[in-house]
């Protein structure tokens, strides 16, 4: 499975997922991912969360959501400055 849709964002005020990778399971479950976003949008750091299901117990799928995590791009609020940290909610149905 691929996440269909876009991947679900909290705590990243004013910031717009304008792209973002795309994690494979084979299982269904929900993988939240806390990232780090530079003030060019660009995800600098990701790492697991929490989550539910058996997407959230498999470490492949970690994985493969922190690297997807990785590849996304935010749209971030005007005159930012600093690094914003929010999490990433990645659904498996």
């Amino acid at each position: 499975r691929i996440a269909s849709g876009a991947p679900g964002v909290s705590g990243l005020e004013g910031y717009t997922l304008a792209s973002w990778g795309r994690p494979n399971s084979s299982v269904q479950g929900v993988v939240k991912i806390q990232v780090r976003v530079n003030s060019r949008g660009k995800v600098i750091s990701a790492n697991y969360a929490g989550g539910s299901g058996s997407a959230a117990s498999n470490m492949s799928v970690r994985r493969s959501c922190e690297q997807a995590s990785l590849q996304s791009q935010f749209s971030v609020p005007k005159n930012t400055i600093t690094e914003g940290v929010g999490v990433i909610t990645w659904k498996f149905e």
